[in-house]
């Protein structure tokens, strides 16, 4: 009876190499499966809950931006074309009140002439 006894204790006290902490492995894999699951089902849940309605925010709010940017962007090319054409005309435009007032010169210039002799004719 006592060899049954320590042939028991035997069995009970030794494990065997297929056994990790009281499970086998393909216990082990059972577990890890399920919290794989579990944490799968966890990160879609954050994605589909949190991080989509924000790309979706993100989304609508850069095709406004990018609407308000063609806008600035087709009012910038027209000040910029208008911009071009003053500094086009300008030179012609400077070239003309330059001609003027040389006229302008000459006519002061004859008019001091007619009132010196006006002035001199009335002496």
């Amino acid at each position: 009876m006592s060899k049954l006894i320590i042939f028991a204790m035997t069995i009970v006290q030794h494990t065997p190499p297929h056994w990790f902490m009281g499970y086998r492995w393909s216990e082990w894999a059972a577990i890890a499966t399920f919290f794989g699951i579990i944490a799968g089902f966890l990160v879609w849940l954050v994605k589909v809950a949190l991080i989509n309605p924000q790309n979706t925010i993100n989304q609508e709010q850069t095709k406004a931006a990018e609407q308000s940017n063609r806008a600035l962007r087709n009012s910038i090319d027209l000040l910029t074309k208008k911009v071009e054409g003053i500094g086009d005309t300008a030179t012609q435009v400077h070239t003309e009140h330059d001609r003027r007032l040389d006229d302008h010169d000459k006519r002061i210039t004859l008019n001091e002439r007619d009132i010196k002799e006006i002035k001199e004719q009335m002496k």
